[in-house]
């Protein structure tokens, strides 16, 4: 009764605009016919009471080339992400991807309500087809047994746990800025089973994290959103061993003209190509694999995946936005005997 007086309360609220067809919630017989819907699976859902079976998670058995190949990195172009798209990789990530929302996304929306809803972190949505193919397999390729992530600006999505069902050895840690999100995740990673650290960061200042303690560290669409992001590729270094990886894509934004982007895409094409050449001077570049530095034309060349090229499920307003996407692995030198590292 308690549950049909707190639903018919809500919808009074909600109907300000219609005071007459809210107040008629509230009459006895609507009352009763309220309380026998929550007292049935039709309410269960709105009560938490008896649900679906729960949705099985999809088998690592797709991901059949082994290892994983390495994707093109640099600025990415449609022939790229039509490519993934027909990968293990990308079948895997898609069956995951669909599992994760229906297994998580009530559990997800009770921690956080609007965010993390499917069509804001769901994989088809604009370059992320490529980017998470690309993060996947190059963790695949570099990571040992038994090794430790570090994901920057981990958010709340489906990859982190994709990762751990195919890397069931794999020690997550993933730093965000946003406390809110801690709950969800490690909710999440109980009920996956992942091994999991949730820490709270601003990638703006000193990692929360010790000194050579990561095999890779992936950041996945971050860096762009970032005012100053030159700090954090230190950082990065302090905490990966010798050997470790960097894992990274960003978007650049490609008009000048496009002033009131620039409060949310910090990455011009001059500053990614900053940004760049601080990797390559901190890093061994791994992909790409060509060594010359990037030049402003790279990013304007004929056939660049744009967001317009996205799938149906890229929102609409952000399909004229003038982005591309920029992809690439690096290494952490090995300490030369006898140096400080």
């Amino acid at each position: 009764f308690f549950s049909a007086v707190a639903v018919a309360v809500a919808v009074v609220r909600a109907m300000p605009e219609c005071p007459a067809a809210a107040a008629a919630m509230l009459r006895p017989h609507k009352m009763l016919w309220l309380f026998v819907l929550l007292s049935t699976g039709v309410g269960g859902a709105v009560r938490g009471g008896p649900q679906a079976a729960a949705p099985a998670p999809p088998s690592v058995d797709v991901l059949t080339e082994r290892p994983l190949p390495l994707w093109p990195g640099g600025v990415i172009t449609k022939e790229h992400r039509d490519a993934a798209r027909r990968s293990p990789a990308s079948t895997f990530l898609q069956q995951f991807d669909d599992y994760y929302h229906r297994a998580y996304d009530t559990r997800v929306m009770r921690h956080l309500r609007g965010f993390g809803v499917a069509e804001n972190t769901s994989l088809l949505y604009w370059s992320r087809e490529y980017e998470y193919v690309f993060h996947f397999s190059a963790i695949h390729r570099f990571l040992p047994d038994n090794g430790t992530v570090f994901d920057l600006g981990c958010g709340v999505n489906f990859f982190m746990w994709a990762l751990a069902r195919s890397v069931p050895s794999v020690r997550l840690h993933g730093l965000d800025n946003n406390p809110a999100f801690q709950a969800v995740l490690e909710d999440v990673a109980q009920m996956e089973g992942a091994a999991f650290t949730f820490k709270l960061a601003d990638l703006e200042r000193p990692l929360p994290a010790p000194s050579s303690s990561a095999d890779v560290v992936y950041c996945v669409s971050v860096l762009e959103h970032m005012s100053e992001p030159m700090p954090l590729v230190r950082e990065v270094d302090r905490v990966l061993r010798p050997g470790g990886v960097f894992v990274v894509t960003f978007d650049v934004l490609t008009s000048k003209k496009a002033a009131s982007l620039r409060k949310l895409f910090h990455t011009t094409v001059a500053l990614a190509m900053q940004l760049l050449q601080r990797l390559d001077s901190v890093f061994e570049r791994v992909v790409p694999s060509s060594q010359g530095a990037m030049k402003k034309a790279d990013f304007y060349r004929p056939g660049l995946l744009h967001p317009r090229d996205g799938p149906s499920t890229t929102p609409e307003y952000m399909k004229a936005f003038p982005l591309v996407v920029y992809c690439g692995v690096w290494r952490k030198r090995q300490a030369v005997p006898g140096t400080a590292t």
